[in-house]
């Protein structure tokens, strides 16, 4: 069985201290500070400070009116080369990263798609996604009779993949105005596997804003609105067990499309005529928002709901422009995604409880939180989440002397991971389990 994801999880994070509950509430108290910094590809298009600003204010603006919540207090956190970035936190000799390249494509050679089929299947049916979401997007590549005939996961994996495999190889082939292509073999830094290991790793911001091209080598989840739009990543949630303030997760926004000059891009744009200050606003209330949105509250890609919606990942919402100008025609929260807020809130709250030491009234609303979350959670960690919060029930009883009730609740919490593990078929998402697998066998 192939792993969609690789361990990447290091145990030395629980020097974080497992015994404290450090996530602050998003919507109430004081402001939580956001770590932001700016990862540089000196040799990409750049970006200034001021243009950073203001893509980060129409983010939080755009994220405080969406999901009704207080905004964030900002650190920031400068600048760093790409290439230090990664030499501090890519940890080669590292069984996790050994592992990662059996389970990664190669961008430069040859890739055979049937032997991933099975894995696409599979995450198909993970995300629960109708056959006709996926169509859509790939309406441009095979004819409408034999769109039609794609009515199972098999037969649109097996769709997928050619037209996956063939982005990704455009990508080699793109070149630089000065005739340098935009990909070499030995940069690290434009594998997206190797940016869930450096995230994974890193330990000081919670938001990464980037310019190079990250490509998406992972062809065993082919999300759509990434694998069969160019290929690359535009933005990412991660597992990064060393910030705790999202109970390990973090976001990166990648600006490569917003500063790149090739038509194979821009093309889409060009009847809109968008200057710096547009791509300022649609990078950040439409992307960062959006990624904020898996962060904090764990609402994965949605693929059915309204245009406009802030979630939307939907075929329709694959031109940033367009996508942005339905989001603006419909400025109020989502009515769809406030069962995932409400339940995500109601965490927030019962941490709170917890730092307060009211630790009866945190388990109540800890497990009124669980009933409450829906099963679909941003990558599939449903499961695994579940047993988070049992182990954040287990600390409210170790705080107030009932032993028996803490252990009871970490064996629930164990129960419940040896019940995602294989709920998943053994291969989805294994870093967020290993987090929350090490925080219980920690307690």
């Amino acid at each position: 069985m192939r792993k969609i994801r690789c361990i990447i999880i290091a145990i030395g994070f629980m020097a974080l201290s497992c015994w404290a509950i450090v996530s602050v509430a998003a919507s109430g108290g004081d402001a939580m500070e956001l770590h932001i910094v700016y990862v540089h590809d000196p040799l990409l298009p750049a970006i200034s400070d001021n243009d950073l600003e203001m893509i980060i204010d129409e983010a939080l603006v755009t994220y405080n009116t969406k999901f009704q919540a207080k905004s964030f207090s900002i650190v920031n956190e400068g600048r760093i080369d790409v290439q230090d970035f990664f030499n501090t936190y890519l940890d080669k000799e590292s069984p996790q990263y050994r592992r990662s390249v059996s389970e990664r494509i190669d961008i430069f050679g040859e890739n055979n798609p049937n032997m991933y089929v099975k894995d696409v299947v599979r995450f198909f049916k993970a995300n629960k996604w109708k056959p006709w979401d996926i169509q859509k997007f790939l309406k441009d590549y095979y004819t409408a009779e034999e769109l039609a005939e794609m009515k199972t996961y098999p037969a649109l994996a097996k769709a997928t993949l050619p037209v996956y495999f063939e982005k990704v190889k455009k990508l080699t082939e793109l070149r630089q105005p000065d005739g340098r292509p935009y990909l070499e073999q030995g940069k690290d830094y434009n594998s997206y596997m190797n940016w869930t290991l450096v995230m994974a790793a890193q330990d000081k911001y919670d938001v990464i804003i980037c310019n190079t091209l990250i490509v998406y080598d992972v062809a065993t989840q082919p999300w759509p609105h990434a694998a069969l739009r160019f290929a690359k990543v535009g933005g990412s949630s991660f597992v990064s067990p060393r910030r705790p303030v999202f109970d390990g997760r973090t976001i990166m926004i990648n600006l490569f499309e917003m500063l790149c000059s090739d038509e194979y891009f821009q093309s889409q744009y060009t009847a809109y005529n968008l200057t710096q200050m547009d791509w300022n606003r649609i990078i950040g209330s439409y992307i960062m928002a959006h990624e904020m949105g898996h962060m904090v509250y764990l609402i994965p890609d949605l693929y059915d709901i309204p245009r406009g919606c802030i979630m939307d990942s939907s075929e329709e919402s694959m031109n940033y422009y367009t996508g942005w100008k339905n989001m603006q025609d419909n400025p109020d929260p989502c009515p769809q995604l406030q069962p995932w807020v409400a339940a995500r809130e109601q965490v927030f709250k019962a941490d709170a409880l917890y730092r307060s030491g009211k630790y009866d009234d945190a388990v109540a609303v800890y497990k009124n939180a669980a009933k409450a979350t829906p099963e679909l959670l941003d990558e599939n960690i449903y499961g695994a989440y579940m047993a988070l919060l049992a182990y954040k029930q287990a600390l409210c009883y170790k705080a107030k002397g009932d032993a028996a009730a803490a252990s009871a609740k970490i064996k629930k919490a164990k129960y419940l991971l040896r019940e995602y593990y294989t709920d998943v078929d053994d291969y989805y998402n294994e870093e967020f389990k290993t987090y929350v697998e090490n925080l219980v066998n920690g307690l």
